[in-house]
C-alpha cells in the first residue's frame, strides 16, 4: 500500500479519498453508489445535461484534462473510445509543436504531417511513423537479434561468403554451418572444415 501511494504520489502521506468521504475516486475520478452500483460523477453530469442515458461505448472527455473537474462546461461526450483517443491526441500535438494535425513517429518521436508518415490501425489505437525511422528500427532489432555472425555473411580465410557459397566450396549444407556457428558456437575454422567434402 504504501509503496503504491509512493509510486503514483511521490510520498506515502497522499490518498485519493472524496471530500467528506461520501463518495470514491477510482482512477482518479470521483464517483458515488447509486442503488448498489457505481456511478462516475463525470458520466452523471454529461447523462443529465444529455437528458438520457450515454449510448454504447460513448467516453466522456474532460476538456482540461482534470479529471475530478465535472463541469458540464468541462465535459464533451464521445462517440466512441478511439474519437476519444483523436482527441488527446489532437491535444499532444497543439501543444508540442502549434498544429494539431500532426503526429508523432514512434520510433523518432518528432511530428510531422500525416502525408510524410505511415499508419498502422485505425480506431482506439493507431500508430504513425516515418517510412525510414521503421527501416532503421527494423534493421537495428534485426542485427541486435541475430547478431553479425547470423546475417549470412562468413570471413574466413581472407575470402568473404554467403552460407550457401562456403556451402559449395566445402560440400557441408548451408543450414548446417549456419547452426555450427549460430547454435552450437562452433569457430569459423571448425564449421567450415570439419566434415568437409571439397577443397578450399
Amino acid at each position: 500500500m504504501h509503496y503504491r501511494r509512493w509510486r503514483i504520489h511521490g510520498d506515502t502521506e497522499t490518498t485519493l479519498k472524496a471530500a467528506n468521504g461520501d463518495g470514491y475516486l477510482q482512477g482518479g475520478y470521483p464517483g458515488h453508489q447509486v442503488d448498489g452500483v457505481r456511478v462516475f460523477d463525470h458520466v452523471k453530469v454529461a447523462e443529465l445535461a444529455l437528458g438520457k442515458p450515454l449510448p454504447p461505448g460513448a467516453v466522456v472527455h474532460h476538456v482540461n484534462e482534470i479529471k475530478t473537474d465535472c463541469r458540464p462546461e468541462n465535459l464533451v461526450i464521445c462517440p466512441n473510445k478511439a474519437y476519444h483517443n483523436l482527441i488527446h491526441a489532437r491535444m499532444r500535438a497543439l501543444d508540442a509543436c502549434g498544429d494539431a494535425n500532426k503526429r508523432a513517429c514512434r520510433y523518432c518521436k518528432e511530428y510531422d504531417s500525416l502525408e510524410n508518415m505511415r499508419v498502422y490501425g485505425n480506431g482506439a489505437s493507431t500508430a504513425y511513423w516515418h517510412t525510414q525511422c521503421n527501416r532503421d528500427a527494423a534493421k537495428a532489432t534485426y542485427y541486435a537479434n541475430r547478431g553479425p555472425l547470423k546475417v549470412g555473411v562468413l570471413e574466413f580465410g581472407g575470402e568473404r561468403g554467403t552460407y550457401a557459397l562456403w556451402s559449395q566450396k566445402t560440400g557441408i549444407k548451408s543450414s548446417t554451418i549456419s547452426m555450427r556457428i549460430n547454435k552450437y558456437g562452433w569457430s569459423l575454422d571448425r564449421a567450415l572444415t570439419e566434415g568437409a567434402k571439397n577443397e578450399r
